[in-house]
């Protein structure tokens, strides 16, 4: 009599296998803090900006943060969406209200551990934003 059970162990290996080895970062995007400038194609100004991705429902791609602007005194909510690797994001709520907009919308690519794209300010500006994904290390 022959063993049936070889192939089904198989196919549940290599089931695990592909969970395991998924799309990489986009399995612990929630979590990662990203850091970087955004510049103004307008005026040439650039403004330090932490990018901090609070959840992300690989599902439906939705994601939600807040965008820190320092020099700026300014926190915000952003609300988004995470597509292979297109992040498309918008800025829609204030968290510590200070000199930066509200409703800034960006348009962006995630390759590795960088998000860079561009930016528009629906009431005056635009312009192109590059982060790193901040490495933590634990001793």
């Amino acid at each position: 009599m022959k063993n049936k059970s070889i192939p089904i162990n198989w196919l549940v290996l290599t089931i695990l296998f592909l969970f395991s080895t998924n799309i990489g970062w986009a399995n612990d995007f929630a979590g990662t803090v990203f850091t970087g400038k955004a510049q103004s194609s307008k005026s040439g100004k650039s403004w330090a900006v932490t990018l901090k991705i609070v959840s992300h429902n690989q599902s439906s791609g939705r994601v939600e943060g807040e965008i820190e602007w320092p020099s700026l005194n300014s926190v915000h909510k952003i609300a988004g969406k995470l597509t292979g690797s297109q992040f498309t994001f918008k800025e829609v709520e204030y968290i510590k209200k200070g000199s930066a907009n509200l409703n800034c919308q960006y348009t962006t690519t995630i390759s590795k551990n960088k998000i860079s794209g561009s930016w528009t300010d629906p009431s005056s500006d635009y312009g192109t934003i590059e982060l790193i994904k901040k490495i933590t290390l634990i001793l």
